[in-house]
């Protein structure tokens, strides 16, 4: 079947699909380490489940984990910093030195950090110049 109002029901299961980071997901509801069947109930819980989901992710509130723990995408909802972020990212080098203040200015440590963030950008979101 489709995934009307973000609910695909399947022969042995139910999917919620939603939009998160920009990006079209899809997971299965899963309850005791099991797939949750397609009863009629199971399927209304699964449309009040989409609309929650949704509305967490309009307000900024959703934690992946919350609502699906056993998912490879499931974080523990707390926000990275600009610099976690930037962890492991080619030029990370960069942020170590800026910590060790080895800038002649404060401008000039500014402008480094700026395109570290601006690169981490481009490539995270595929922006091209």
């Amino acid at each position: 079947m489709g995934a009307a109002g973000g609910v695909e029901v399947r022969e042995k299961s139910i999917r919620v699909n939603f939009t998160y980071q920009g990006k079209s997901r899809k997971e299965t509801i899963v309850t005791n380490g099991e797939p949750l069947p397609p009863t009629p109930a199971n399927i209304k819980y699964a449309y009040r489940l989409a609309a929650e989901i949704k509305e967490k992710i309009k307000h900024g509130t959703f934690v992946y984990a919350d609502y699906f723990p056993a998912s490879k995408l499931a974080t523990t909802g707390k926000p990275k910093t600009v610099g976690e972020h930037l962890y492991g990212h080619p030029r990370s080098d960069a942020i170590e030195w800026a910590k060790e203040d080895k800038f002649d200015s404060e401008k000039e440590k500014a402008r480094l950090l700026i395109a570290v963030m601006r690169e981490h950008i481009r490539a995270r979101y595929g922006i091209k110049e």
